[in-house]
């Protein structure tokens, strides 16, 4: 029975033991498979927050590079050295620039002109490095350096804003924690090795890398195929884009590792990290000999011992694990974040996505809060609340500039992980700095390159976008639109007097008050100089842009306040409508255009639309100017004169020489056809001249023939009294023809009275002075000012014939000419009544005591000889 119960004892003994055995071996199994996972886990985890770091900071290297490519100050600088290599003081501007650089993490700075040649040198290049791989990055060369550490070299052509290649610029950066990537192998294991390669030569057989490894010091550049005896390398699926990990795979050296490859696409690398398999294994092995010995002569301590074992490393592994993730959680984030703001996405977009991002990347981002206070608009996650108090800040801000501000909170009283979650929200915060600024830089090329630099208002190539944009969106509505095409009337005038500073005054406050005719969905664009274009959309009919081109008129007539000068400015418009006068933008335009000249043509200071008729007519109109041009060389020009007599005698008191031109083809062409047009295209002032020289030598003929030849009148027009050299013009056309001064008389507008009064006044005295008499011609018709008699030396005054034509039915142009006559006897100057046709008026302006009369009552204008044959006439009336 004994024996029995020792068998059973035996049996059940050696049961248990086997049983225990059968369980150790099992948990060997489990923990040595349980240890693989985790183990490749933190292995692959940990490549990827590396891979992260790695993409991360050399995007930061490209991308700091692109924003110095935009910097105004560097491209103007440069741009003008390219057309000035030798200018000293832009070689210093652009040696300074690069000196400035080097405060902006770079270790390296230089700039090359068009043809190649360093002009600006900052920092130190790395000349005598160990190894360098390239990288890809867009249009910017970028190449990885190790000279004791990681350099990021990048190197771009400037160009400007039209796209001219102005140049180029080289950068260096040491790469710190790149390079501490690389030195911290030990970390990974005994046999642990770090790759980071990139593919070299045809056909995706060979790559460059970068190699580190426990038991070297330094990083080693190796070239290697990538595939040995017909098998890849865990670096050839990184190289194609392949992520992932194995085991029981050969490396380069046929050893059997334990490997984690990951693609970094975007720069065109691949990244492994590896452990020899032995390593992997050896500790566990190791621990399964203490086990099998300790169950042997202890089971039940064995096994007590193996629990006590196993725990504290499950334990590290799984801490290691945690704090692995929580890296990675931070690296992930700032990856997202940066990749983001590389992304060509909406602001509101991006900031949103920033908020998942920085949520997620919290200790507890169940009750994360976060907000972004950017670029005066505010973007908050969906269980944000204003009495949130308790959280972390980082101000968004360039260098002297706030630009806004990051804020997380925790919606629960659950304390922040410091100071890894503030350093999250700094970096954040400082790449969203970066962002911003660098938007805010393209939208100031955008604006500069689409709108007009004086005015604010769209420029010629946005005008013809917009114009586009509403052609299309009418052609889908069925609707008109309206192109307004406003030339300012008499602005070369007030330019050239009062100088551009005042026109450039004067031009922005027209574009304001033409922004204030027109609606939102409207558009106001300069098309250059003194021409502006208005686009109107979606207008119900043509009266519509009536009324708003009568409306730019009555603006525009309203006096304009300059300092302590008062302008006075209408304008012309030209108006075409869609589709009836063109179907797109350049012919709507040159209709337009050409509608604006028929304004013109009209009197100024109203509108016309555009009707097929008009461009024959600016084409004879060009052709009628070119064939001006001509007229003085080919002798067409002449004079006629019309006499001035006395009342009420009737006695010649004196002459107005009047300009005709007698065209070959078309000819005799009245004055009121070509003056205007001799007066736009600038003729008027050598036409002016030749008629002042003409008059002189005619007066010089009749007096040499023996006629008391009296005062002859001659019109200055505007151009022509404005010019410098009027007065030295006279002087000399006096001498050349033996003409004494008293035997003219200077007619000139109250217009040309209107505007520099000191300059004004300067010319008068100078004329009267040389004892010519000076006429105010169509007195009552411009800016007429009492002050005007008084300030200027006026020795006559021409009543326009507007006033004259209804004296005998009009009271109020009676009441005028009477008004007018006793105020110029007063001051002791003569009035000449112009355009006298009736005896009605004759006896009118008799009996109002009106000095002298001119029109078709006593005669029309005259040629030479009948002018001649009407000063006889008055010679024998009066011996008679």
């Amino acid at each position: 029975m004994m024996q029995e119960d020792r068998k059973i004892g035996l049996i059940g003994a050696l049961i248990f033991i086997g049983l225990t055995l059968a369980s150790g071996i099992s948990v060997y199994f489990v923990m040595l498979k349980q240890t693989e996972s985790i183990l490749s886990m933190g292995l692959q985890a940990l490549a990827q927050h590396k891979v992260q770091l790695i993409e991360g900071k050399i995007h930061e290297a490209v991308i700091d590079t692109r924003k110095e490519l935009i910097r105004p100050f560097l491209l103007q600088n440069l741009q003008k050295h390219n057309q000035e290599p030798e200018n000293a003081l832009l070689l210093s501007n652009l040696q300074y620039y690069a000196e400035v650089l080097l405060r902006d993490n770079f270790t390296a700075v230089s700039i090359y002109d068009i043809r190649g040649k360093e002009v600006a040198q900052a920092g130190s290049h790395v000349k005598h490095y160990n190894a360098m791989i390239p990288v890809e990055a867009d249009s910017i060369s970028t190449f990885l350096i190790w000279e004791n550490g990681f350099v990021v070299r990048t190197h771009a052509d400037i160009y400007n804003n039209e796209g001219l290649h102005l140049g180029s610029v080289a950068f260096e950066r040491y790469m710190p924690i790149l390079t501490s990537i690389f030195s911290d192998v030990n970390s990974i294991g005994k046999t642990g090795e770090i790759e980071l390669c990139a593919p070299q030569g045809a056909g995706d057989r060979e790559m460059v890398c970068y190699l580190s490894t426990a038991t070297s010091a330094q990083v080693e550049l190796s070239h290697m195929p990538r595939a040995i005896n017909g098998a890849a390398l865990l670096m050839d699926y990184a190289l194609k884009g392949i992520s992932g990990m194995t085991l029981n795979k050969k490396d380069y050296r046929q050893v059997t590792v334990i490997g984690v490859y990951v693609p970094i696409q975007s720069l065109g690398l691949g990244f492994v990290l590896k452990l020899d398999e032995d390593e992997l294994y050896t500790p566990i092995t190791s621990q399964l000999k203490q086990v099998v010995l300790n169950v042997i002569l202890l089971i039940a301590a064995g096994i007590f011992m193996l629990y006590w074992l196993v725990r504290p490393l499950m334990r590290k592994l799984i801490q290691s694990e945690h704090e692995l993730r929580e890296r990675l959680k931070e690296g992930a984030c700032l990856y997202t974040v940066r990749k983001e703001l590389l992304s060509k996405s909406p602001s509101d977009e991006v900031c949103q996505q920033i908020i998942v991002q920085l949520t997620r990347a919290m200790q507890f981002p169940e009750i994360t809060a976060v907000k972004i206070e950017l670029d005066d608009k505010c973007y908050v996650s969906a269980n944000y609340s204003d009495d949130l108090t308790y959280g972390l800040y980082a101000e968004i801000r360039t260098r002297d500039l706030i630009m806004g501000q990051l804020q997380v909170f925790y919606i629960k009283n659950k304390p922040f992980l410091l100071p890894e979650e503030q350093n999250l929200l700094d970096l954040i915060a400082i790449d969203l700095a970066r962002w911003q600024e660098l938007i805010q830089a393209e939208r100031r090329i955008l604006f500069s390159a689409t709108h007009d630099e004086l005015t604010n208002l769209p420029n010629r190539r946005l005008l013809q976008d917009r114009i586009a944009q509403v052609l299309a969106q009418c052609s889908r509505n069925q609707n008109q639109a309206a192109v307004l095409f406003i030339d300012l009337d008499n602005f070369k005038i007030i330019n050239d007097s009062l100088g551009h500073d005042v026109g450039d005054i004067l031009l922005k406050q027209v574009a304001n008050r033409l922004v204030s005719c027109v609606r939102g969905e409207d558009t106001v664009a300069r098309q250059g100089g003194d021409e502006f274009i208005v686009v109107l959309s979606d207008i119900d009919s043509i009266q519509s842009a009536s009324a708003v081109a009568q409306k730019i008129l009555d603006v525009l007539v309203f006096p304009f306040l300059i300092g302590d000068k008062e302008m006075h400015i209408g304008c012309s418009i030209g108006i075409t409508l869609f589709p009836d006068d063109g179907m797109d933008v350049d012919t709507l335009l040159k209709n337009s255009d050409t509608a604006m000249y028929h304004a013109k043509s009209a009197g100024r200071n109203n509108y016309q639309f555009f009707a097929p008729n008009m461009n024959q007519q600016i084409a004879e109109r060009h052709m009628l100017e070119s064939e001006l041009r001509n007229a003085i060389k080919q002798n067409e020009l002449l004079l006629h004169f019309q006499p001035v007599v006395s009342m009420p005698g009737k006695e010649l008191r004196g002459i107005e020489a009047l300009l005709r031109w007698q065209h070959p083809r078309l000819g005799l062409i009245s004055p009121l056809k070509f003056i205007p047009l001799a007066e736009e295209s600038g003729l008027i002032v050598p036409i002016g001249e030749w008629v002042l020289k003409a008059t002189c030598q005619q007066i010089k003929t009749w007096q040499d023939q023996g006629y008391t030849v009296p005062k002859v009148a001659i019109n200055l027009s505007v151009r022509q009294f404005r010019h410098r050299s009027l007065v030295a013009d006279i002087e000399r056309i006096l001498d050349e023809t033996g003409v004494a001064a008293y035997c003219l008389t200077l007619e000139i507008t109250e217009s040309m009275l209107a505007q520099d009064v000191y300059d004004v006044a300067n010319v008068l005295n100078q004329i009267s002075t040389m004892e010519l008499d000076i006429s105010m011609d169509d007195f009552g018709t411009g800016y007429s000012n009492l002050s005007y008699l008084k300030r200027f030396p006026i020795d006559t005054l021409k009543i326009d014939r507007s006033f004259v034509r209804d004296i005998a039915t009009d009271s109020n142009d009676s009441a005028i000419i009477e008004a007018i006559i006793a105020m110029a006897h007063s001051l002791n100057i003569r009035v000449i009544a112009e355009g006298v046709e009736t005896e009605d008026q004759l006896n009118f302006l008799q009996q109002r005591g009106c000095d002298c009369f001119q029109g078709f009552y006593f005669s029309m204008p005259l040629t030479v000889e009948e002018m001649a044959h009407v000063m006889e006439k008055d010679v024998k009336r009066l011996v008679s």
